[in-house]
């Protein structure tokens, strides 16, 4: 059933178009999970689209073309950077478990980080469902779960303003300490450090290109 505020928008785009923007076509359908900043920038630039589409209000065809693009590499970024979980059945009851496994992960990977968790909603044990893991991908539960949370951690000290603390509570850890603990032992820096090591790199490159 499909809950009452379910909100979807639709891109329909020619092949031309596609050919044009270099979209790299999957033949499998997939989903990706992305954080609020980056679904109000792809936002932006859709309402922008609409905008500029709306009948009786001519605008420049070469503006329309621009935004379009801009809004696919936009899209395009974040499937690359973001995990991609994939929707489509198999006939390996395993298989099917993992994809399972990796739908939920990235949909909860930001409030619950124990394997019994996606365990228990598989209605299999932890230690079955690593096997499962590691058999489908040669990596343990814990691991996969870790990827996503690592990857947004890094995303948000990377490319965002928010604050330790907002970071740490968006990824349901108890507390700053408990957060910059793990950041310390997955990344092998703290946060604070993590940030300004990325950012001073990005200034370099940015310098660089100029």
């Amino acid at each position: 059933m499909m809950s009452l505020d379910f909100e979807y928008r639709c891109l329909v785009l020619s092949k031309n178009l596609i050919e044009q923007t270099n979209w790299k076509i999957s033949n499998e359908f997939t989903k990706i999970s992305i954080n609020q900043n980056d679904l109000d920038i792809i936002n932006l630039f859709y309402e922008f689209l609409i905008m500029l589409t709306t009948p009786n209000i001519k605008y420049d065809d070469k503006l329309i073309d621009k935004t379009i693009k801009i809004l696919i590499q936009q899209i395009q970024i974040n499937i690359e950077n973001y995990p991609i979980s994939s929707i489509y059945i198999s006939k390996d009851p395993i298989e099917n478990t993992y994809n399972k496994f990796i739908n939920l992960v990235s949909l909860f990977y930001n409030k619950n980080r124990d394997v019994k968790f996606y365990a228990d909603k598989l209605n299999i044990s932890p230690k079955y469902l690593s096997n499962i893991c590691k058999r489908a991908s040669g990596k343990s539960a814990s691991i996969i779960i870790n990827q996503y949370v690592i990857k947004s951690i890094k995303h948000s000290l990377i490319y965002t303003n928010k604050s330790i603390k907002e970071i740490a509570l968006e990824l349901n850890f108890e507390n700053i300490s408990f957060f910059g603990k793990y950041t310390k032992r997955v990344l092998g820096l703290s946060p604070k450090i993590y940030r300004l090591n990325n950012q001073i790199l990005n200034i370099d490159t940015s310098e660089t290109s100029i």
